[in-house]
């Protein structure tokens, strides 16, 4: 097979290559797509309760969320949820139960972190599994003081 035809051009079979090729390269070096970055600080408590019914009926919440969604990329989501909750202390108490790992901070994302309080808060294998519900997976973070949890969830 030859790879040029009279006059100096490239066939169209080596064309098509040279197109794959380049294509190829364009999306492995573009940029994964970006996580939005959580804004809008949210008070409702329906969502909340609604995913993970160990909180019970909280006294007051703030929370974001975000995805990982884009409209140029086909596939699943991830969906991320930060939470600063202050429980009823029946609520509180229940999720203290078998709790370890006193002295522990949780991350939070920037809009919530001015109403994460200033600890100790307990966390562990229980209280996450208390959280993780409804096809979240929850880690939390309990302020008995307070009654205050912090809570980052994910569900992909």
């Amino acid at each position: 097979m030859r790879d040029f035809v009279a006059g100096g051009r490239r066939s169209p079979r080596r064309n098509r290559w040279v197109v794959a090729l380049v294509a190829a390269c364009a999306v492995a070096c573009s940029p994964a797509p970006a996580v939005d970055v959580p804004s809008e600080i949210h008070s409702d408590t329906a969502p909340l309760t609604k995913r993970f019914p160990a909180i019970g009926v909280p006294e007051a919440v703030a929370w974001v969320t975000w995805t990982n969604a884009s409209r140029d990329v086909p596939g699943p989501t991830t969906y991320w949820i930060d939470a600063v909750i202050t429980l009823h202390p029946q609520a509180a108490a229940a999720l203290a139960r078998d709790t370890t790992a006193e002295g522990r901070m949780p991350d939070v994302a920037e809009a919530l972190r001015s109403a994460v309080g200033p600890g100790p808060f307990v966390t562990g294998a229980a209280l996450n599994e208390a959280l993780s519900t409804n096809g979240w997976t929850a880690t939390g973070y309990l302020d008995r003081r307070r009654n205050q949890l912090v809570l980052n969830a994910v569900d992909d």
